[in-house]
């Protein structure tokens, strides 16, 4: 919970993300969204203490939107419940090259 509240003090300094954070909770019902909160708990928990703030924030920052480039792919294909076609799973995997 602690880190939670250290994210979203984080995310309140960055009022650009909410928009950004708030389109990834909508594109496929919160599974994304959720996976950045995850990693972003993940970087607070193995981030030395003797790391700069801002480097904290930017580690947070790139955590909650590193899947941001998913909202340019299949939106089907992220919440399919089945195996990927060979087209889908090609999609996917390069949503991290995706540039706007």
């Amino acid at each position: 919970m602690e880190h939670d509240v250290m994210i979203a003090a984080i995310v309140r300094e960055h009022p650009w993300m909410v928009p950004l954070l708030r389109a990834l909770e909508l594109f496929d019902g919160g599974v994304t969204y959720a996976h950045g909160w995850r990693v972003a708990r993940s970087m607070l928990l193995l981030t030395p203490s003797a790391i700069d703030v801002e480097e904290v924030s930017l580690r947070v920052r790139s955590a909650l939107l590193h899947d941001i480039g998913k909202m340019l792919t299949s939106r089907e294909a992220i919440v399919k419940p089945a195996a990927l076609s060979d087209e889908e799973w090609r999609s996917l995997v390069l949503h991290s090259r995706v540039a706007p």
